[in-house]
């Protein structure tokens, strides 16, 4: 059988109580609809980075998780993002970047 992987987030963060999640990702994933159509519909908000911050994120993704590269300065751009969509409401964030270069461990 197939996943659908924005299902299954959706599932999950069902499962676990979650409110609101913030979807960090490339500019496509955050705007697109793919995760928006599956989260909505178990009755999850969500929220994507501020415009200029999904700009950056997009490049980070395109120009250093590509060739296995994610600097310290990115580590920490990443984290501030994080920490500026739990300010505003989300319990989780959706790491939807699918490079397996880096971890982040949420406290």
């Amino acid at each position: 059988p197939w996943l659908h992987i924005a299902q299954e987030v959706a599932t999950e963060a069902k499962q676990k109580d979650y409110k609101c999640l913030g979807i960090l990702g490339t500019r496509y994933l955050m705007e697109g609809p793919v995760y928006p159509a599956k989260i909505t519909t178990v009755g999850i908000k969500y929220m994507i980075p501020e415009v200029k911050d999904r700009e950056r994120i997009n490049k980070v993704i395109f120009d250093e998780l590509v060739n296995a590269c994610f600097t310290s300065e990115a580590f920490t751009y990443f984290k501030r993002v994080i920490d500026k969509l739990k300010n505003k409401g989300c319990d989780a964030v959706v790491l939807g970047i699918y490079v397996n270069t880096f971890f982040i461990n949420l406290p």
